[in-house]
């Protein structure tokens, strides 16, 4: 098992460097394909919702981080709703 570094994430909800996002892209699809096996610290969690967060870099509100997040956590790293949700407060 592989564990998602913050970055993957990041680059692939924000799409800023479309080579790392597509990179991103193509390690999720692997996942979701069965050829890889991924999870994801909630310290990497924490992260990525930070950076997304912060006034400096994104500043999206948490409503619109737990939107994006959502879908990608419970299909590709079997993250329960509730604790992303948790976790973002």
């Amino acid at each position: 098992m592989e564990y998602l570094d913050t970055n993957i994430i990041v680059y692939y909800l924000t799409q800023d460097d479309p080579e790392k996002a597509a990179k991103a892209y193509s390690l999720l699809q692997e996942v979701e394909q069965g050829s890889r096996t991924v999870a994801m610290t909630e310290t990497a969690l924490v992260e990525v919702i930070y950076v997304l967060s912060s006034k400096q870099l994104y500043h999206l509100s948490r409503p619109e981080i737990v939107k994006r997040l959502l879908p990608i956590l419970t299909r590709f790293i079997c993250m329960s709703p509730l604790r992303l949700i948790l976790l973002t407060f």
